[in-house]
């Protein structure tokens, strides 16, 4: 991890996902309205891999 949650800025993840600030106030009140997305998209990601490794050793 690059930073801790509550050192975390709009503005810092406008700049590491390149999206304008605009934007994500428009979809999202605030940061937190944004962490059940992000660990949401972790967890079905993981999921996703998971099935890939684990069909492929049958």
């Amino acid at each position: 991890m690059e930073y801790r949650y509550d050192n975390v800025s709009i503005k810092q993840i406008k700049e590491k996902s390149r999206i304008a600030a605009s934007s994500i106030y428009h979809h999202y009140k605030n940061k937190d309205a944004i962490l059940p997305y992000v660990i949401q998209k972790y967890f079905v990601e993981k999921t996703i891999e998971l099935k890939k490794n684990m069909f492929s050793y049958f």
